[in-house]
């Protein structure tokens, strides 16, 4: 009897049900649960198993097991398992292929038609790649539809929904968050406003934080497991298990118990649903608040959306409610099936496009054409019933292998040893924020030729690092393929792509010598403000890319903290945060100054070699040796923090590297006076400065307020604020903690200010804005740098936020439009925090490059005299390689977003 088929292909779970005479059924692909796990097992004998099969054998291998492949659909560096590449789309294809078969086996004849589901938020090119999908599993009639309109359908499918009603859908699944507004027209519903998601947030990422936290109970314990006994590797995995059914439990209960059986350590840790939601409260703010613009952007009025529909099997947890109900006072609609609503849905609207594919579907046919995936070497697998092996079979049509052939004259490069197959997770088993430690949210274009090919693995291999919002950070969206990264020990080195971006950045260019007069504000003995560059000024005069170049080749490093996202560091600023995101986009904005560079400049190839320190300062002067030990290299830009930098810093100096630093910022950072030193960002303190020079130039503050939080961080930049702004300061008080606000705001709303100054922790910080603006306080108050967006305005009152200026080290992205166009051009998303100034750092090191500083000693002394506008700011070093005038911007925060106001910048 003819029945349609829907699939919701998961980054965790896959799930599917089938409609027949309008009856939904949801399928049993699982032995243990009707879900199966979306991961992919490599047999040493070439064949492929999927599913709960792959995931038991995984465990005690887990170098050849693939999870989590949806979140990589994009990135054109292949998911190396056991060394053998492939590309996201054949790994979902088989998992898909594998359901399919269980689903006829069981039903006795295929499916009529099959409608796949895709996240709402995905673009042109993701979707175009997700439509490779059910061709390569080579499915019959089929479509796709987003997961969304999924959950919709299946809501109005139990609950009258009427035409003309409007629904918001909240979809938090195992690796990804969505959230759409959507309103019934008569054959189904239309999509309102603009979806937003999350790519890299989900059940997954409070696993690794239920695992961290069980890791954190243990200590020291825990630390002295060898990470290469199978026997540890295999009951950490169990371990990572019983992690994952503790979370799902709170769900329904207020404790968990999660056993510990690892050799030498029995014991078990208790989490409590409180302890737990303290874990995920950051990061599910920030889903609420994607709803919430979401929802705006529709531009229906609260009271007007008949319910919000929650789906994923995440959505479950109680904690998403009460946010949605309490932060957004939505009405919840909580269903029955959360976790499988989407594949319920894709069955009903597989069952009404039967026969209507367009033109716009999947044919079942190849279009060489078409931007080719990256395809695993040889025959690709033929997949059977997911609990068992497939064997290799079929091959690539021709036109396949064709389009995936490399182009002529690719030399792959890099050490495929380098390469961790499953990711960089705890004892080398995979991570479950991803198979390869890298984010797939930003493409590359530029590689999409080299990317589409097997061959292409020798040049991307590595250890990748997966980013996403954690712990309230949301930087960037989703960080991203840059270049090839490798682990402590190891470099992993990458030729660099062509690509357009911004024409300038600049005001002046160097002369041969990288001296020239600046056009850049300044004064004698004080610091004045200046206007915030105009496009046309800082991002739109020449191009500050050198051009005509004939240096054969050179080679660069960069010395990245790419580091799991759960582990968290400090780094001077007093507060906890996720620092590889920002790396990952210093290190891109690198890759990106290298690929304009090589654009233009056929005769001076620069390649690039990633070093990865993974945000450890035991393990970053590993990662600086061998950098050193790369004779090629000639300089290095860092994309990593002072932890890192302090031990590493030895390592290059006494390698004679020139050494551009991005986002160390300690005071004192090179007390050694090295000589291969320059940092191209003012330190912590430094802000200060800049901040009260703007409250006494530009501002005209009389009477100005100091709040400090008590933490060094604040002390620092207090300090410097203080000298800046003198007597003018009447009020100076501090606060260090919640209870300490309400005191404060009674005592800054009495002292007739006219200016208030916070130096302190963004949670603290926030507190006290939303409380003074809550009393009535209406003057001008302005952040140090801790508190910039996104930390801060995800999580705060947006009205009290809009008009809150903050001072920082780094460009906010309207200063450097052009940058930013042609980062979100090259990588399919918002620069990262300091971006800019990774930007600045390796156009300084290219320039050198272009005048013949090829040789290290020569750079270091091109970089040490270095005098030149980039696009953040006027680049020039004092003796100890820290850069003059303490330049700080100055940004204002409108509609959630910050806009430059003006750099403060003083000479000596």
């Amino acid at each position: 009897m003819t029945y349609f088929l829907g699939v919701d292909l998961g980054t965790s779970y896959t799930a599917a049900a089938i409609s027949r005479d309008g009856v939904l059924e949801l399928v049993s692909l699982g032995t243990r649960s009707l879900e199966i796990p979306s991961v992919a097992f490599l047999d040493p004998s070439g064949a492929v198993v999927v599913g709960e099969s792959a995931e038991r054998r995984g465990a005690s291998d887990p170098t050849r097991l693939a999870r989590e492949f949806k979140r990589r659909l994009g990135d054109p560096a292949p998911i190396l398992v056991s060394g053998t590449p492939f590309s996201a789309e054949a790994l979902m294809a088989t998992v898909l292929r594998s359901v399919v078969a269980d689903v006829t086996a069981r039903q006795g004849e295929p499916p009529a038609h099959v409608t796949l589901t895709r996240p709402a938020n995905w673009g042109p090119y993701k979707q175009e790649l997700f439509s490779h999908v059910p061709v390569l599993a080579d499915l019959g009639p089929s479509s796709t539809a987003t997961e969304p309109e999924a959950a919709a359908v299946h809501f109005a499918s139990t609950t009258r929904v009427a035409a003309g009603q409007s629904i918001a859908v909240y979809d938090l699944g195992g690796g990804t968050f969505d959230a759409a507004v959507l309103r019934k027209v008569d054959d189904g519903f239309t999509t309102l406003g603009t979806p937003e998601g999350i790519e890299h947030l989900g059940g997954a990422d409070f696993d690794d934080a239920v695992f961290e936290y069980v890791r954190r109970v243990l200590g020291p314990a825990f630390a002295q497991l060898d990470p290469t006994d199978p026997a540890v590797r295999t009951a950490a995995a169990r371990l990572r298990a019983e992690c994952v059914l503790a979370k799902e439990s709170l769900s329904r209960d207020t404790e968990a118990t999660i056993p510990v059986a690892l050799p030498g350590l029995q014991t078990e840790v208790r989490l409590t649903r409180q302890d737990f939601e303290d874990l995920v409260r950051p990061a599910l703010m920030s889903t609420v608040e994607s709803l919430r613009r979401t929802v705006r952007s529709a531009r229906v009025p609260v009271d007007e959306i008949a319910a919000t529909v929650l789906a994923g099997g995440s959505s479950r947890i109680p904690l998403v409610a009460e946010l949605i109900t309490g932060e957004l006072q939505l009405p919840v609609a909580v269903g029955t099936h959360p976790k499988h609503t989407v594949a319920l849905g894709a069955a009903l609207l597989a069952a009404r496009d039967a026969g209507r594919v367009g033109v716009d579907e999947p044919t079942g046919r190849w279009n060489p054409g078409m931007i080719a995936p990256v395809l695993p070497s040889g025959p690709v697998p033929t997949v059977g019933a997911s609990s068992g092996s497939v064997p290799v079979g079929a091959t690539w049509e021709t036109d396949q292998k064709a389009a995936a052939s490399p182009p002529s004259g690719s030399t792959p490069v890099g050490d495929e040893t380098a390469a961790t197959a499953t990711g960089s997770g705890l004892f080398g088993m995979p991570n479950q924020t991803g198979v390869v430690h890298e984010e797939s949210g930003r493409r590359r274009r530029s590689w999409l030729v080299v990317g589409a090919v097997a061959a292409v693995a020798a040049v991307l291999v590595g250890a990748l690092l997966v980013t996403q919002p954690w712990k309230g950070t949301g930087a960037a969206g989703n960080p991203t393929v840059g270049t090839t990264t490798a682990s402590p020990g190891t470099v992993a080195t990458t030729a660099a792509s062509g690509t357009t971006g911004p024409t300038s950045a600049g005001r002046t260019t160097p002369s041969a010598s990288g001296a020239t007069s600046p056009v850049s504000p300044t004064t004698a003995t004080t610091s004045s403000a200046t206007t915030a560059p105009s496009t046309t000024d800082r991002a739109g005069a020449p191009t500050i890319i050198p051009t005509g170049a004939n240096c054969g080749t050179a080679k660069l490093g960069v010395l990245a903290a790419l580091q799991d996202p759960a582990v968290l560091q400090t780094d001077g600023t007093g507060e906890e945060a996720s620092v590889g995101a920002m790396a990952a986009g210093m290190r891109d904005a690198v890759q990106l100054a290298v690929d304009q560079f090589n654009e233009v400049n056929p005769g001076c190839v620069v390649t690039l070699a990633v070093a990865n320190t993974e945000n450890n300062a035991k393990k970053s002067p590993v990662a600086a040796a061998q950098l050193v030990k790369d004779d090629a290299v000639v300089g290095v830009v860092t994309a990593a923090f002072s932890s890192d930098i302090a031990p590493a810093g030895p390592v290059l100096e006494k390698g004679g590297l020139p050494f551009v630093v991005t986002a160390a910022k300690a005071g004192g950072l090179n007390g050694k006076n090295w000589k291969g030193f320059v940092r191209v960002v003012t330190d912590d303190a430094g802000q200060g400065t800049g901040a009260g020079a703007y409250v006494t130039t530009t501002a005209g503050a009389q009477r100005v307020g100091l709040v400090v939080d008590g933490a060094a961080y604040g002390a620092a930049v207090a300090g410097r604020f203080r000298a800046a702004v003198g007597d003018r300061v009447v009020l100076d008080t501090t606060v260090e903690d919640a209870a300490a606000v309400p005191a404060a705001v009674a005592e800054i709303t009495g002292s007739n200010l006219d200016f208030l100054y916070f130096a302190g922790k963004p949670s603290l910080g926030r507190q006290l804005l939303d409380a003074l603006r809550r009393a009535g306080f209406d003057h001008d108050v302005m952040m140090a740098e801790a508190v910039t967006p996104p930390r801060f305005v995800g999580t705060a009152d947006p009205a009290s936020v809009d008009g809150t200026l903050y001072s920082c080290s780094c460009a906010p992205m309207d200063a450097v439009a052009e940058f930013s166009a042609a980062y979100r051009a090259r990588f399919d998303t918002a620069p990262t925090a300091y971006a800019p100034e990774a930007y600045d750092a390796t156009v300084m090191l290219l320039r050198g490059i272009s005048e013949g500083h090829t040789t290290r000693a020569d750079l270091r002394n091109y970089v040490r005299s270095y005098d030149a506008e980039g696009i953040t700011k006027l680049l020039k070093f004092d003796d100890h390689g820290y850069v003059v005038g303490s330049p700080t911007w100055i940004a204002k925060i409108a509609g959630g977003q910050p806009v430059a106001v003006g750099l403060e910048q003083s000479t000596g």
